[in-house]
């Protein structure tokens, strides 16, 4: 269930149930004994790996018996720097362009300088059909970077402005863990919490799946699960009802 973990793996199932493409990735998946499905097989948590050193790795993964490569985030961050860094101190940010950066969203599109582009990704997913091997993505719809001006005006435009993509209580950092409601509207380790009851918000992060599942992604951890309200939880005072989790699992209709 969602709020019990820190995050939750969902699994896109196909709209095909037979074509050609679906059972030449089954021949290949065989060939070197991989499961049919995720749940069933070892995933390979490629963790700050570029997607195009994923798909330059491809055999040597399916030759090791991953079923599944988990991907780092997609969506787009700060770009401030041209490299990922996993280590290294800025006097004003402290560790700054690192890893986490992808953690922090400016928007959600494909692409990002530490990992590589919507086109990379997509090759990625290809050449991972070609071994059998299914394609998890790391999303993140809980919050944004804290640097407010470097967060898409595409984004902020779309869900009704930056008063309507946050909860009403999400700059308040959270100081009681066990609360529901400060853990899942509250501003957690300075990252501010989303408004992910806003209906045009929910379009929006949709798209963004969509597009990765368009570009051959198979399935999604969620990373802050349980910082996400789940209809029991209390609301916020800008939303009517916790249905994030009703819209994204296909439950409910998402608006439009």
């Amino acid at each position: 269930m969602p709020a019990s973990s820190l995050y939750s793996i969902t699994q896109v199932q196909a709209a095909e149930t037979a074509s050609e493409s679906i059972l030449a990735t089954a021949s290949q998946a065989a060939k070197y004994g991989l499961a049919d499905d995720i749940q069933d097989g070892a995933i390979l948590h490629a963790w700050c790996w570029s997607f195009n050193t994923i798909k330059e790795n491809m055999k040597d993964i399916a030759a090791a018996g991953f079923t599944t490569v988990q991907t780092s985030p997609a969506n787009e961050c700060k770009d401030t720097y041209s490299n990922m860094k996993l280590m290294g101190n800025d006097e004003i940010n402290g560790t700054d362009g690192c890893w986490w950066w992808q953690y922090q969203p400016t928007d959600w599109k494909i692409g990002n300088y530490q990992l590589g582009s919507r086109d990379d990704f997509k090759a990625m997913c290809a050449e991972a059909d070609n071994y059998g091997i299914k394609v998890i993505v790391d999303v993140i719809p809980n919050h944004t970077t804290p640097d407010l001006p470097k967060v898409s005006d595409n984004l902020y435009n779309a869900v009704g402005g930056k008063d309507n993509l946050y909860h009403a209580n999400g700059f308040k950092e959270i100081t009681q863990w066990g609360n529901r409601y400060e853990c899942t509207t509250g501003q957690m380790g300075g990252l501010p919490d989303v408004n992910t009851e806003n209906p045009d918000f929910q379009a929006y992060f949709l798209k963004y799946l969509n597009d990765l599942i368009a570009c051959g992604a198979d399935g999604f951890r969620y990373d802050t699960a349980k910082h996400i309200g789940v209809p029991s939880d209390p609301l916020d005072a800008k939303s009517t009802r916790n249905n994030f989790w009703p819209v994204v699992t296909g439950e409910e209709s998402a608006k439009g």
